[in-house]
Order: structure tokens, then C-alpha cells, then sequence
């Protein structure tokens, strides 16, 4: 994994500029593994955080993980420890010592999961209310998510669920042992979201409590599609931490019903994931499901914002690259935002957005393209049939490349 340079700015240290007290509990991952321990100025106390519990690594054991630190030291690790709980109850934790101290000053605080990211680490209780309920398997899963993303809304009649991958073994090929043992594994995978959910609920509850809920903007995202990589490190109880295991790229396929391939790609099964926005005292006509298209980087334009915050163009003696992003704000007075051409590379892989187009490739694979409002799902390639208007797409992608240095690619592995 990368570390991230003097050129960027974090949203802590720009919402510092609107005079707001900065939090975090969970996941950094935002530091060199090799130099862990020796990059203190790349840690988020140096970076515009004021107080922090977590993680600097971005995986690991739910248990027991490495590089737990509360502010810039070691923290202790009790003998109940969960991550998850403890991300959340630190979350809150933060909320009430900010109620206390700084009663009058706004607060911002990131609050990222390490759920459900392999390994597959559950508590028991949270476990147990799930073993069985995958036994009809993973075809038969999708199809009914596919029913229900439509009948909410979320997708069109132009999305299609896409077919079983290939490499996706047949449920009903599987032996009992076999089909078990998959069934415990998307058990605790869900226990694990099931867990992240009770937290986000307590955090809620206290901000209601608190009668601050209505004015405190909350956005709820991932970072990425499933992931299908299969990790098998240790060979303990499942769900424990005598165990270091994924629940594989079948279930994968399941979770990123009804799109195609995954995380580390930029088809829309690596990078489509929901949006939820709560607030409020700032959102007309709430409840209702959107399809204005955003992307990660417009989370930091959205806050400057409606914070009223300053990019700056300069931080600490370092010129600060300008912002990329746009802000979603008028999304949440119903009104489309112009969100304009979007780019993505990803270990080689790359995509660009232009209003319905995208065009898409594998790494070293030609590019294709799709209608996203008539094919979401991506199956029906048509570069063939618009040779000009991929041309165009795939120049206005090599043009941000060497703009934003993504080429010439490094030569050096990307997680090193």
C-alpha cells in the first residue's frame, strides 16, 4: 500500500480550516507497511486528526490486530477485544467527550470499519444468527437480491443480472461437507456486517439522544465492490482467531449481485457501491433513491461545501494539488448535480464515465464499451459500434493519466 504524500491535503486537516474538531476510530492505511512504525508524520495525528483509536495497517485479525494505536501510541488490547465494537464504542466515546469539552465547535469524525474485510472474524452470538440461512446457495441468493434491488428501485429494468462467473463452482455440484462449510463462511461474513450494523445503530442512538442527529451530516459508504480473493492462512476454528480465511469468489459473486468481477477491477462489480446520506435539517424529499452518479474523491468537494470550509492551495510549505471532486450538495435538494467526466485506474485497470458511456479494460486488454443506463450490468459491448466515441473516451482518459501521474505506471508492486 502507497503512503500518502505532502502534495494532498486530508479532510481533517482541511475542515480544521472551519474551525471543526476532527475524530477518527478504525482503518488509516494510509502508510507504507515496510516503514510502519517510522512514518509518524503520515499517522492521523499529523495529519489533522485530534484524537484517534485504530489501525494503521488496513487488514488484519479482529481479535488481536497489529498497529492498534490510540493517538500516536500502542494501544492495549483487553482479553473480550472486538474490533468492530471497539471502533464504534470509541466512536461514541468521541462523541460524548466532544459534547462535554467543545459544546459549541462543529465536529467531524471518520469512523471506518475494517468489517467485513477478510479474515472471516465473528463473534459467536453474532455467528449463530446466521449459520443455515445460506444453505440454498449462492444462484438462488442472487436471484433473489436481483428481485429485490429491482423492486426497490435501486436498479433499472436495463440492469440484468449477469451470469454465474465461470469460476464459480455449481452449489448443487458441492457435497454436504462442502456446501457446510460455504454456508458457515457467508455466516460470518454477515455476522460481521451484521455487527458494523449495531454499531452505526449506537452511534446513531447517541447522537439522538444528544439531539444533535438532525443537524449532523452522516454519509455511509465502501470502498469497493466484494472481494473474491481466497485467503487460507491458518487452519483453526472458523470465525476465530486461530483461523485467516476469506468466503471466496462464489459468494463474492453473490454480494456484487447483479454486476460482474470485483475488487481490484473497474468494471462496476469492483467500484459500484451505495451512497447512503443522512441529515436531516439539509435534505429536502428525504428518503428516496437516487441515481446521480458520484464518486469517492466528491465526499471531500461535498464537505468543503457545505462546511464552508477553505481548499487550500498551499499546506505547510508544500503546494497542495487542487481538488478533483465536485460537490453532491445540490443532490440533496433533488437537483442533479453536475458531476461532469470521471476517471479510473486501479493495478492497471481503467475506466472513464461520461455521462451514460463508460468504457472499461482489464489491465493489457482492449477497452469496451457500454450503455450504463441500458446495460449496467455490462454485457453488451459496443466499442465496435462507436469507434469514435470510445477513441474519444480512451484520449480524454490518457490525457488525465499523465495529468494526474498515473503514467508512466511505477515499476515497483503496488502493495510494497
Amino acid at each position: 500500500t502507497g503512503s500518502i504524500n505532502a502534495s494532498c491535503v486530508t479532510l481533517a486537516e482541511v475542515l480544521k480550516t472551519a474551525g471543526y474538531k476532527n475524530y477518527m476510530a478504525g482503518k488509516w492505511h494510509l502508510v507504507l507497511y515496510k516503514t510502519l512504525e517510522k512514518t509518524e508524520e503520515n499517522w492521523p495525528m499529523q495529519r489533522g486528526v485530534d484524537q484517534f483509536f485504530g489501525t494503521l495497517k488496513g487488514s488484519g485479525s479482529f481479535f488481536t490486530p497489529e498497529s492498534l494505536k490510540r493517538g500516536n501510541a500502542p494501544a492495549e488490547i483487553p482479553e473480550d477485544f472486538y474490533y468492530t465494537d471497539a471502533i464504534a464504542d470509541t466512536t461514541i466515546s468521541f462523541i460524548d467527550q466532544h459534547a462535554e469539552e467543545s459544546p459549541d465547535q462543529p465536529f467531524f469524525c471518520y469512523v471506518a470499519f475494517t468489517a467485513p474485510h477478510w479474515p472471516l472474524h465473528a463473534k459467536k452470538s453474532d455467528i449463530a444468527k446466521y449459520v443455515g440461512k445460506y444453505k440454498d446457495g449462492w444462484d438462488e441468493i442472487r436471484k433473489q437480491r436481483y428481485k429485490r434491488l429491482g423492486d426497490s428501485g435501486i436498479i433499472n429494468s436495463g440492469c440484468k443480472l449477469t451470469p454465474r462467473d465461470e469460476a464459480a463452482a455449481t452449489w448443487d455440484g458441492l457435497s454436504k461437507e462442502e456446501q457446510d462449510d460455504l454456508d458457515l463462511r457467508m455466516a460470518i461474513y454477515a455476522a460481521q456486517v451484521d455487527c458494523a450494523d449495531q454499531g452505526i445503530g449506537r452511534i446513531i442512538d447517541r447522537l439522538k439522544t444528544m439531539d444533535r442527529l438532525d443537524n449532523t451530516l452522516i454519509f455511509f459508504l465502501s470502498d469497493n465492490g466484494a472481494c473474491a480473493e481466497i485467503k487460507e492462512k491458518k487452519e483453526g476454528e472458523l470465525g476465530t482467531d486461530d483461523s485467516f480465511s476469506s468466503y471466496g469468489l462464489s459468494w463474492a459473486n453473490a454480494s456484487n449481485t447483479p454486476f460482474r468481477e470485483y475488487k481490484h477491477w473497474v468494471h462496476e462489480g469492483g467500484i459500484s457501491t451505495p451512497l447512503i446520506v443522512h441529515w436531516p435539517e439539509g435534505i429536502s424529499n428525504p428518503g428516496r433513491v437516487s441515481d446521480q452518479l458520484g464518486h469517492v474523491i466528491d465526499i471531500m468537494a461535498t464537505c468543503v461545501d457545505v462546511a464552508g470550509a477553505v481548499y487550500p492551495e498551499n499546506h505547510n510549505g508544500n503546494p497542495i494539488t487542487p481538488l478533483e471532486g465536485k460537490s453532491l450538495a445540490p443532490a440533496f435538494s433533488n437537483t442533479p448535480a453536475e458531476r461532469g467526466i470521471l476517471f479510473w485506474e486501479h493495478e492497471g485497470n481503467r475506466a472513464v464515465r461520461k455521462n451514460e458511456w463508460k468504457l472499461v479494460s482489464k489491465k493489457n486488454t482492449p477497452w469496451e464499451l457500454y450503455n450504463m443506463v441500458k446495460d449496467r450490468s455490462e454485457l453488451n459491448n459496443l466499442a465496435d459500434q462507436h469507434p469514435d466515441r470510445a477513441d474519444e473516451m480512451a484520449a480524454a482518459w490518457k490525457h488525465w493519466a499523465k495529468r494526474c501521474q498515473v503514467l508512466p505506471q511505477p515499476k515497483a508492486k503496488y502493495w510494497r
